[in-house]
């Protein structure tokens, strides 16, 4: 691994990014678009990330049990990989809080949609899934609301 393009790819690509925490997943496609880290493997950038200081690693997955299953979350389009962040970049708990009720309002209006596509055509099993995946859609947010006041 070239610990220094490593390095200077992610600061560039963090300061620049919209929302602050990025999926570990999306920083290494962007990193392996340079020929020389192609063969970038996730397991070392998680290592090299953890390891330094510039770079918090958010391991998603922890907050996603104490709340719900894993199968559940990921069925309702939230992942749970570790995600990066650049140290000077770390949102408040309110920017946090925001960006996840923001999360929640994009997924319950794409699960809304595909409950509406699946009455319009008639697929009461989908009915079913979707209506049973918005329950905990809205259990979960209204937890989320309780841990971040």
């Amino acid at each position: 691994m070239e610990i220094e393009a490593v390095e200077q790819k992610t600061l560039s690509y963090l300061k620049q990014v919209t929302n602050p925490l990025v999926p570990i997943s999306r920083l290494l496609r962007h990193l392996r678009q340079d020929e020389a880290l192609a063969a970038l493997d996730e397991r070392e950038l998680l290592e090299f990330l953890r390891d330094h200081e510039l770079f918090n690693v958010i391991e998603t997955a922890g907050i996603g049990m104490e709340l719900m299953a894993v199968d559940d979350l990921a069925a309702a389009g939230i992942s749970m990989e570790p995600r990066v962040v650049l140290c000077t970049r770390v949102p408040t708990r309110e920017q946090l809080g925001e960006q996840i009720t923001s999360e929640f309002d994009s997924m319950v209006e794409a699960l809304s949609a595909a409950l509406t596509e699946a009455r319009d055509e008639g697929h009461a099993d989908r009915v079913r899934a979707i209506m049973k995946l918005l329950d905990r859609a809205n259990a979960l947010r209204g937890r989320l609301k309780e841990l971040l006041q």
